[in-house]
């Protein structure tokens, strides 16, 4: 158990830094650390998300960081999406379930090293600019 404790020591601390920690760090933890199966991995990550959005989101605030209009935009669609992602994630086998997630945090790393989705980022950014509302 306490092996437990610091791997969500650590998901935490990535949470907060980073404002990741379920998908990239807990989810591969326990399966390739642990061996629980990833249908199990990923539903123990969501439910281990909303303590820790909760702790993340206060001390953000209180850094002026939170935006709870585009939050709450975002909620809206996740919330749904949440419920249909975990209905397929299900119909899945644990072979496609696991190369579908290695797949999905490959295209994100090598977009946040290669800069992919600057393109989209700069034309939001105009959008925004032409509304008067802003990103930053």
């Amino acid at each position: 158990m306490f092996a437990y404790v610091i791997l969500g020591l650590v998901t935490g601390a990535f949470a907060g830094i980073f404002g990741l920690g379920g998908g990239v760090i807990l989810i591969p933890a326990l399966i390739a650390i642990f061996g629980i199966n990833p249908h199990l991995a990923m539903g123990t990550s969501l439910a281990v998300i909303i303590p820790t959005a909760v702790s993340g989101v206060i001390r953000q605030f209180q850094y002026n960081n939170v935006d709870l209009k585009l939050a709450v935009y975002i909620m809206i669609g996740s919330v749904v999406g949440a419920w249909i992602g975990a209905t397929i994630s299900n119909q899945l086998s644990v072979a496609v379930l696991k190369k579908a997630f290695g797949v999905m945090l490959i295209l994100i790393g090598v977009d946040l090293l290669a800069g992919w989705t600057e393109g989209v980022k700069a034309a939001s950014a105009a959008v925004d600019s032409q509304r008067g509302t802003t990103n930053s």
